[in-house]
């Protein structure tokens, strides 16, 4: 993710997502439509996907309405960025047209009200 290219949604109506409240999402479109190539530490154009805020704000509101059991070494794993200590979560749901979406979001151990969607895509 470039920061340059992060968005902050606020959301109509905080998600109880592993016993925290979430206020608000964090996620680069760009990173998301488009891929990102580890060995150039850039966007790799892909042309992978194309979803909109709204899109990637749905993804995360699922959780209203079912709750996840997240174990830590399955669903769940324990990342540094930047200094940072991060709950990392990935799992997978369905898009409009009833296609796999893979979702990997990031919650700092220190709570925030935050999610940041690292990445959506299709497996």
């Amino acid at each position: 993710m470039k920061d340059v290219n992060k968005q902050t949604e606020v959301l109509a109506e905080a998600v109880l997502f592993d016993h925290q409240l979430i206020q608000k999402i964090t996620f680069d479109l760009v990173h998301i439509n488009e891929g990102w190539d580890d060995v150039k530490h850039d966007y790799a154009y892909r042309n992978r996907s194309s979803y909109t805020a709204a899109d990637i704000i749905d993804f995360f509101e699922q959780f209203k309405y079912y709750q996840v059991e997240w174990l830590l070494g399955s669903n769940k794993e324990e990342v540094k960025k930047k200094g940072v200590q991060y709950y990392r979560y990935h799992w997978e749901t369905t898009d409009e047209n009833g296609g796999t979406v893979r979702i990997f979001l990031d919650l700092p151990h220190q709570v925030t009200g935050e999610g940041i969607i690292v990445t959506v895509f299709k497996p």
